[in-house]
């Protein structure tokens, strides 16, 4: 502003950086979600889950995360190495009863939606919203997942730091 430079040069600038070759390749594309306007007006309106691996200490640990989408409430279990209709069950009861609540509608990918847990989430009033795989969650529940396995990292970086905790 202090050179009072025309927006017309700016506007140039604008041009060769859209036409740059790297620059279009490094710059990252906007991820939008497939599942769009999906608001939560109380608690259990609106829960995303899904899988998550963490490797920690040199172990690898698959955790199921669980976001309440109205209070930004993260909850996560872990899972066996290969996760099971049975463990996805029993981590949403877990969910149910530390809560008390049972959600009203639950937005995952397909991996959550196999005939018995369908079956699960008729018999408990649950709406399912699948999504495609690899389909981004909006920006909360990504930003949330990201900082949980920050925080996992975290935690074994200062157990192994911790004489006394190893």
């Amino acid at each position: 502003s202090a050179l009072q430079t025309p927006k017309e040069i700016y506007d140039l600038y604008q041009e060769v950086v859209d036409r740059c070759e790297h620059c279009s390749q490094a710059r990252s594309k906007p991820r939008h979600s497939h599942v769009s306007g999906l608001r939560a007006e109380s608690f259990g309106d609106l829960l995303f889950i899904d899988h998550c691996e963490v490797q920690l200490r040199g172990l690898i640990w698959i955790f199921m995360i669980v976001y309440d989408a109205h209070s930004c409430l993260l909850s996560t279990y872990v899972e066996p190495q290969e996760p099971t209709d049975d463990s996805i069950i029993l981590n949403i009861r877990a969910w149910m009863h530390e809560t008390h609540c049972t959600p009203k509608s639950i937005c995952a990918d397909e991996r959550f939606f196999t005939k018995r847990l369908r079956q699960f989430y008729i018999r408990h009033s649950i709406k399912p919203i699948p999504t495609g795989g690899y389909t981004p969650w909006p920006n909360r529940a990504e930003t949330a997942v990201r900082l949980f396995k920050l925080q996992c990292r975290i935690l074994a970086s200062d157990v192994g730091n911790d004489p006394t905790l190893s």
